[in-house]
């Protein structure tokens, strides 16, 4: 009884394994290759026998991974950076009244996301808070490309820059009669991080021109600076104990937590 129990069980097991190698290896992809056969007799058919019409799905030529990028993103002359869920949430009088400035503020340069209104009194003016990430030349060509947007509508009554504390003219620049050395030229500055976005955007814009004002405070700018010099040396002295200080509390998590609590 026991030999023919494991006569049973091996030939069992070998009709399995003929059957899973058959479904899984031998023919494992005869449907794909049926399914692109059938697909392909049936544009034979309508092209009459030809092949040469065959289109065949493909991504867009770009000569460099920045235009292929490029030939990637949105529609920008059709998407605002005022999503439709944001919209919602604002009163009507904001969002018609301001039109202008939300239709000029393009989702190919960002997106808006928040929009604070005062308790009382709102006025009719509109601070735009442009969230800045520095010596970074795609952001700073984005945060430019948001500033001559809302220059071309006319949406921007003056345009405020951190890092300066007094009125900045180019007016010289905007105005240059040859306009292709003014843009080879602020396109090199911006390169090597000597200006920012805003102010390329001012230089090369064929936009009437908004005044540009720092504003940022003295006496607290050249206390960042100062506190940035001063721990900047001190970086790489702290990182050893940090990383040592990380080990020891994950150590101690493995060994003292529940599971599930580790993750915390």
């Amino acid at each position: 009884m026991k030999r023919l129990i494991q006569t049973w069980v091996r030939t069992s097991a070998a009709a399995v394994a003929i059957v899973h190698f058959f479904t899984n290896v031998a023919l494992a992809y005869t449907p794909e290759k049926n399914y692109w056969a059938e697909r392909r007799r049936n544009i034979e058919s309508k092209n009459g026998g030809q092949e040469d019409n065959l289109l065949l799905a493909a991504l867009p030529a770009a000569t460099s991974s920045a235009a292929l990028f490029q030939s990637l993103q949105p529609n920008s002359r059709t998407t605002s950076a005022l999503s439709d869920d944001l919209a919602k949430t604002l009163p009507l009088s904001l969002t018609a009244g301001h039109a202008k400035l939300f239709k000029a503020l393009e989702a190919t340069h960002g997106t808006i996301r928040k929009v604070w209104m005062p308790a009382h009194n709102a006025g009719e003016r509109v601070v735009v808070h442009i969230q800045d990430v520095h010596q970074n030349e795609d952001a700073q060509r984005h945060i430019g490309g948001a500033v001559e947007s809302l220059m071309k509508a006319g949406a921007a009554g003056v345009v405020g820059l951190e890092g300066s504390f007094e009125p900045i003219d180019v007016k010289s620049y905007h105005d240059f009669e040859s306009r292709e050395v003014i843009r080879l030229t602020a396109d090199y500055l911006l390169k090597e991080n000597k200006i920012t976005g805003p102010v390329h955007a001012a230089m090369t814009t064929p936009a009437p021109l908004a005044p540009m004002l720092g504003v940022d405070d003295p006496t607290h700018y050249n206390a960042n600076v100062d506190a940035y010099r001063q721990s900047a040396p001190r970086v790489e002295a702290y990182k050893k104990p940090w990383a040592a200080q990380k080990i020891f509390v994950g150590q101690r998590k493995e060994r003292g937590l529940f599971t599930g609590l580790d993750g915390l």
